[in-house]
């Protein structure tokens, strides 16, 4: 096997995702993506869509050195293209201490998350209509939100983030207002009142899934 099909082989394995999923996102067939992977293929014009759907650049799958009994080296981890657990308010409280508890097996629900998510994220359900609205950006009850806990570095007020609140044993989805010295969280959805107690910013919502 070349250096550049142990490496898609390997940032397959480490995204737990499928080859079959992988040459579905980069429009060939999988017994293409396996010709490339076993050093069939000399030449592709897909590398480069490969190493976008697998989350690193086409020279890191190409060109990362061998190191001898048949290991290469690794490409560099990327937020990137991937699965994320499907996981419960309650557990999304202390996400920051069991998130090595979830392995990608067929107990837990995984699905795929657009690009721009970190190694910690996850997916919720919208449980209400909070954060429902008739303009711009809406989260209507039953969509999925993706949540990075790795970004909340980045916070700027305006975006949707998951906080939880300090005197009450519960995480909300609101949009963080910062005004001054005083800061908020906000509801999309007009008829809710704003929240004033105290919170800790646990994860930023980086996208959406809502079923047609």
């Amino acid at each position: 096997m070349t250096v550049l099909g142990d490496n898609i082989r390997r940032r397959i394995k480490e995204l737990h995702i499928s080859q079959e999923e992988v040459a579905r996102q980069v429009g060939i067939s999988q017994v293409a993506l396996h010709k490339i992977i076993v050093g069939k293929t000399k030449t592709t014009g897909h590398i480069v869509r490969i190493a976008s759907v697998l989350g690193c650049t086409a020279e890191e799958l190409s060109y990362g050195e061998s190191k001898g009994e048949g290991e290469v080296s690794e490409p560099t981890a990327r937020r990137s293209f991937g699965k994320v657990p499907l996981i419960s308010a309650e557990i999304a409280q202390s996400w920051d201490k069991i998130h090595d508890a979830f392995p990608p097996d067929s107990e837990n629900q995984y699905i795929f998350c657009p690009p721009g998510h970190g190694p910690r994220s996850y997916a919720l359900n919208v449980s209400d209509d909070s954060m429902t609205s008739t303009q711009g950006k809406s989260y209507p009850r039953g969509s999925v939100i993706f949540v990075d806990p790795d970004q909340v570095s980045d916070i700027s007020p305006g975006d949707q983030v998951i906080a939880r609140l300090n005197e009450f044993p519960e995480i909300v989805f609101k949009k963080y207002v910062r005004e001054g010295s005083k800061q908020y969280l906000q509801s999309l959805n007009q008829i809710y009142d704003p929240i004033y107690d105290e919170f800790e910013i646990i994860g930023k919502v980086i996208g959406k899934y809502e079923e047609e």
